[in-house]
């Protein structure tokens, strides 16, 4: 795309062609987190409630909560739930028209944006492979999501089975299960270790499984990085803005759920579809993984939260309570004053 502006003549700075990035690469599709929120708007704007319509939308969106954490469905109740709460607040046609407005927007800019700057076949072509390319991220967390709620099925009935504690049935390899179904045992010391830390090291003749004590020392020797001179860092600007809050470093959805109060800002290292509620109610996102494309960056530019993503160090950095400034214009995240 730079080499398109330089061959057209045209000269901008990096933050204009940021902000031109960003623009263009808004998505023109809608997400199914704001498939769901249509759905249900939808069905509250008759103002009462069918039986045969809560269910459908339960069948239809059952698994967009799910996540690596939260095994737990949506089921009809809490769409029930959902409807008569828009039902009660009279906003679910202005739900409907923002949700349709967006793409439509996005794609208006997009069309400004190529027709400014004079930007040909080639970008065009790039961008639709773009969109695709995100289509199928979201897709990919609806598969994901799915599959892992199947498989979270198979290991209840094996803890069922071998009488496991529930926070033990994960702890157990694929070979291991195999095996314990063969009536051999597996050696239960090692899995006391695994439950107080696991850690994978990835190698090129495969994968090391560490555990325990000898798991915690090689996590911290890897993962070591110096940051306690750190004041400000960057990372790459998913959705513009400016906020200042305080800030909650979250270890998963169950702690950012926990602890993060509206407008607060939310650090994590990414986020899943489960995140949604939280990322809500946040102030401002910032997470350690992930570019433009990745799961924060198109709920944030949907919601239009301050979104910064890809810092790579932000929960080492950051500790809960300690005053940040998110200026997502320019990709920077300061800290203000240490909780």
């Amino acid at each position: 795309m730079k080499e398109n502006l330089k061959s057209n003549n045209i000269a901008i700075s990096e933050k204009e062609f940021a902000e031109m990035f960003r623009e263009l690469s808004a998505p023109i599709y809608t997400t199914f987190v704001a498939q769901e929120e249509k759905a249900i708007a939808e069905v509250a704007i008759k103002n009462e409630i069918h039986e045969e319509e809560i269910e459908k939308l339960s069948d239809s969106f059952w698994w967009v909560s799910l996540g690596w954490e939260n095994i737990i469905p949506r089921n009809s109740g809490y769409y029930e739930m959902k409807v008569k709460e828009l039902i009660e607040q009279k906003n679910a046609e202005e739900i409907i028209a923002e949700i349709e407005k967006r793409p439509k927007e996005n794609r208006q800019k997009r069309k400004e944006i190529l027709q400014k700057y004079d930007l040909g076949g080639e970008i065009k072509r790039l961008l639709e492979v773009f969109d695709k390319f995100a289509y199928f991220h979201d897709l990919r967390k609806e598969i994901q999501m799915r599959a892992m709620f199947a498989f979270n099925l198979l290991l209840s009935e094996v803890a069922r089975r071998f009488k496991l504690k529930d926070d033990e049935k994960e702890l157990y390899t694929r070979k291991e299960i195999l095996n314990m179904l063969k009536g051999e045992k597996v050696d239960a010391e090692e899995i006391k270790r695994r439950k107080r830390a696991v850690f994978l090291v990835v190698e090129r003749d495969g994968v090391r499984m560490l555990s325990g004590d000898e798991a915690i020392t090689a996590r911290e020797a890897e993962l070591k990085q110096e940051t306690k001179r750190v004041d400000q860092f960057r990372g790459i600007v998913a959705m513009k803005g400016k906020v200042t809050a305080r800030v909650k470093v979250c270890n998963g959805v169950n702690d950012a759920i926990e602890k993060l109060k509206s407008g607060e800002i939310l650090a994590v290292g990414m986020t899943t579809p489960d995140y949604a509620p939280v990322m809500r109610i946040a102030g401002a996102i910032i997470t350690n993984e992930g570019g433009i494309t990745c799961h924060a960056a198109i709920v944030s530019r949907e919601l239009g939260i301050p979104c910064i993503v890809g810092t790579k160090i932000a929960t080492q950095v950051l500790k809960d309570g300690d005053l940040v400034e998110v200026d997502a214009d320019n990709g920077v995240v300061r800290i203000i004053e240490k909780s």
